[in-house]
C-alpha cells in the first residue's frame, strides 16, 4: 500500500489533517448545537402554549370566581341574611387570594420563559458565529489541502486495487479451503464407512468363532458318542467272536451227528418201503415178523386205514428230513453242547 507524500519537513500534511479534523469536529458540534437549540425552541414553544392554555383556564376560573363573588355580594342585598353575607365575603376573599397566587405564578412563568428564550437566542447566535468561523477556516485550508487530497485519493485508489487483489486471493483461498473441507468431510465419511465395515467384520468374525466353537463342541460330543459306539461295537465284536467259536463247536457237533442221523434215516426209509410193500400185498408189514401173541387184535377198520396209508404217494426225502428235524428239536442230539451259561448267553445275545 502506497504512503502519503508529505512536504519537506512533513508539517504541511499534518496541519492539513489536523485542520480538516478540527473543521469537521467544529461543524459537527455546531450542527449538534443547532439541532439541540431547535429542539429546545420547540420544547419552549410547547411549554409556552401549555402556559398560555393554563393562563386562559386561570382567567376563565377568575372570571367565574368574579361572577360568583358578585353574586355573593348581591345575596345580602336580596335578604339572604347576615351569616350568609359573611360566608360569601370569606369565600370571595379566598377566591381573590387564589387569583393573586395564580397571577403571580403566571408572571414568574412568563419571566422564566423570556429568560430561556433570550439564552436560546444567544446560544443560536454563538453557534452561527462558530459555524461562520469554521466555514472560513475550511475555505482557507481547502486550497492548501487540494493537492494533499489528490495524493491521498491516488493512494486510496492504489490501496483499493491492492485490496481487490487481496480479496481475489482470499476468494481463491476460501475456495481452496472449501475444497479441503469437502475432502476432509469425504475422508471422515470414508473413515466412518471403514469403521462400520471393520465393526461388521469383527462381529462376523466373532459370530464365526462362536459358530466354530459350537461346531467343535458338537464334534467333540459326536466324537465321544462315536468312541462310545466303537467301544460298544468292540464289545459286540468280542461277543460275536465268542459266539462264532461256540457256533463252530456246534457245527462240529452237528457234523458228527449228521452221520448217525443219515444212517437212521436210511433204516427208516427201508422200513417204510418194506411196510408199504407188505401192506399192498394185504399183510401187516413189519408186524408180520412179530410174534402173534404181541399183535393187537385188528378189525376191518384198522386194515382199511392201513391200506389207505399204504396207497398214499411217497413224500420223499424232504419229509424224512422234516421229521428228523422235529425229532432233533424235541430230543437232545447225541453229542450236543451242555446248557452252560456261555451257551445260554450266546443263544440270547442280541444281534447288531
Amino acid at each position: 500500500m502506497g504512503s502519503v507524500d508529505l512536504d519537506s519537513d512533513g508539517r504541511m500534511g499534518e496541519r492539513c489533517k489536523l485542520g480538516t479534523l478540527l473543521c469537521s469536529m467544529a461543524f459537527q458540534s455546531a450542527q449538534r448545537s443547532a439541532e439541540r437549540l431547535a429542539q429546545i425552541c420547540v420544547e419552549k414553544e410547547a411549554q409556552a402554549d401549555a402556559a398560555e392554555e393554563r393562563l386562559r383556564a386561570t382567567l376563565a376560573q377568575t372570571e367565574v370566581a368574579g361572577e360568583r363573588l358578585a353574586s355573593l355580594k348581591e345575596e345580602p342585598a336580596r335578604g339572604g341574611g347576615e351569616q350568609r353575607a359573611h360566608e360569601a365575603e370569606a369565600r370571595a376573599a379566598e377566591a381573590e387570594e387564589a387569583l393573586d397566587i395564580v397571577l403571580a405564578r403566571l408572571e414568574e412563568a412568563r419571566a422564566l420563559e423570556a429568560r430561556e428564550l433570550d439564552s436560546a437566542a444567544e446560544r443560536r447566535r454563538q453557534v452561527d458565529i462558530d459555524v461562520v468561523a469554521a466555514k472560513k477556516k475550511i475555505g482557507e485550508s481547502t486550497e492548501q489541502d487540494m493537492e494533499h487530497l489528490q495524493r491521498v485519493r491516488r493512494d486510496i485508489e492504489a490501496a483499493v486495487g491492492e485490496l481487490r487483489e487481496t480479496q481475489d486471493l482470499l476468494g481463491a483461498a476460501r475456495r481452496d479451503l472449501n475444497a479441503v473441507e469437502a475432502a476432509a468431510c469425504a475422508g471422515r465419511a470414508e473413515r466412518d464407512r471403514l469403521d462400520a465395515e471393520l465393526a461388521a467384520r469383527r462381529d462376523a468374525q466373532r459370530l464365526a468363532e462362536d459358530d466354530r466353537a459350537a461346531h467343535d463342541s458338537r464334534l467333540e460330543g459326536e466324537l465321544r458318542g462315536e468312541r462310545a459306539r466303537c467301544e460298544r461295537l468292540r464289545d459286540d465284536l468280542e461277543r460275536a467272536v465268542v459266539r462264532g467259536q461256540l457256533l463252530e463247536q456246534i457245527v462240529a457237533a452237528l457234523k458228527e451227528q449228521s452221520g448217525t442221523l443219515r444212517g437212521a434215516l436210511e433204516d427208516a426209509r427201508a422200513e417204510a418201503r418194506a411196510w408199504r410193500e407188505s401192506v399192498s400185498r394185504g399183510g401187516l408189514g413189519p408186524l408180520e415178523a412179530e410174534p402173534q401173541a404181541l399183535r393187537a387184535p385188528a378189525d376191518e377198520g384198522e386194515h382199511e386205514r392201513l391200506r389207505v396209508l399204504a396207497a398214499r404217494p411217497d413224500p420223499g426225502p424232504a419229509a424224512g428230513h422234516r421229521r428228523a428235524g422235529r425229532a432233533l428239536g424235541e430230543a437232545p442230539l447225541p453229542g450236543a453242547l451242555p446248557a452252560t451259561p456261555a451257551v445260554l448267553a450266546l443263544k440270547g445275545a442280541p444281534r447288531h
